[in-house]
């Protein structure tokens, strides 16, 4: 399965309300989360790992931002989330 549509599928509706499009309109890349700064929301047993994140374009983008999804790579569960200005 797309890892786009994994992280879309686990989302709230809610959450995909405010996105703009579908699954496919997510952008996927790979950060390894260091700590403080980060804009990841999630448990800290991911820190100093590598996860996947997948970045949904929002009608609140202006404002808000993207929705952002980490997801663990191997096994494509969501452990945590972008912040949101």
């Amino acid at each position: 399965m797309d890892v786009r549509e994994a992280a879309w599928l686990q989302l709230s509706k809610e959450a995909k309300e405010d996105i703009v499009g579908s699954w496919e309109s997510g952008t996927v890349g790979k950060t390894k989360i260091e700590g403080e700064g980060e804009p990841f929301q999630g448990s800290e047993k991911y820190m100093g790992k590598e996860l996947t994140f997948i970045s949904f374009p929002s009608k609140s983008d202006a404002l808000l931002g993207p929705v952002t999804v980490f997801v663990d790579p191997q096994t494509q569960k969501t452990v945590g989330y972008g912040g949101r200005d």
